[in-house]
């Protein structure tokens, strides 16, 4: 694997570990500093929110985990898409992930994700 697609995996890895710590502060500042200004994240059950809602959404004493591998796929120098399967709750979620780099770092500008099994 590429140093690119390794940095995104590890990214993404991170934000299923930061969802589960929930409103900590640590995780919340971590992830707020991923999201682009403009971040849009559809949730599984259709709702459109921006960053500011989604950021207000994180609940503490998440159970997510990864499941299979994820799949990374560049797009040009500064783009990239990512979709991975987390499970929480006992339900798979399908989620795919857009990214930008902004100020040379990677951002994440939109994210939907659905259930897979529920």
């Amino acid at each position: 694997m590429d140093a690119t697609k390794a940095q995104l995996e590890s990214i993404n890895r991170e934000i299923i570990d930061r969802e589960n710590a929930g409103a900590a502060p640590q995780s919340k500042a971590w992830l707020a500093a991923l999201l682009a200004d403009t971040f849009a994240f559809r949730r599984a059950n259709g709702a459109l929110v921006g960053r500011d809602d989604y950021l207000a959404g994180l609940k503490d004493g998440g159970d997510r985990t990864p499941v299979g591998d994820m799949e990374i796929t560049l797009l040009g120098k500064d783009r990239a898409f990512v979709h991975c399967v987390v499970r929480s709750g006992g339900v798979d979620y399908d989620n795919a992930r857009l990214f930008i780099v902004e100020d040379d770092a990677w951002k994440l500008l939109a994210w939907a994700n659905e259930t897979l099994n529920a």
